[in-house]
């Protein structure tokens, strides 16, 4: 993965890096799926369990982080992959048949500020491992210095007649 900036020079200056293993599904049980595993997920919680401030989850969902955030993208994926590697026979069944509705692995960036291009660059082999388990690939660009600002919904063409 490298950051394009202007004439071609690369840099992993982004301000946010971080890539997980979500496993989810209205009924999925978390528990289950690391009894087959045999690995502790980062985080877990099973539909109807509390979080936030009186809210209960509509769904299950199972997660691996690539940790430590912040670390080169190619470097938490790695990290994934040596968690799952010994037991992709398992991961392949259990995504068939615990309850899965997706897996996916998400990448999630925030390039620089001052970036004018973003550019990254993911191994085939690499993501091959998670696609031919049945896992999809998740990629979410955040655009830097928008974060935690109020997005603005876009005018719509009646609305700006009424206006007039």
């Amino acid at each position: 993965m490298h950051l394009k900036l202007g004439k071609s020079k690369r840099s992993s200056a982004d301000t946010f890096r971080q890539v997980y293993l979500d496993i989810t599904g209205k009924y999925l049980k978390p528990d289950e799926i690391t009894d087959v595993l045999g690995i502790e997920p980062d985080s877990s919680c099973q539909r109807g369990d509390p979080y936030g401030k009186n809210k209960k989850a509509r769904q299950g969902y199972w997660s691996l982080e690539g940790r430590p955030d912040g670390a080169r993208l190619e470097t938490q994926i790695k990290n994934i992959v040596k968690k799952i590697g010994p037991v992709k026979a398992q991961l392949r069944r259990v995504i068939k048949t615990k309850n899965v509705e997706q897996a996916c692995l998400q990448i999630a960036v925030e390039p620089p500020d001052w970036a004018v291009v973003a550019e990254y660059y993911f191994d085939a082999e690499m993501l091959n491992i998670f696609t031919s388990l049945g896992i999809g690939i998740g990629f979410s660009l955040r655009i830097p210095g928008k974060l935690g600002e109020g997005l603005t919904e876009k005018e719509s063409p009646k609305a700006k007649k009424k206006r007039r």
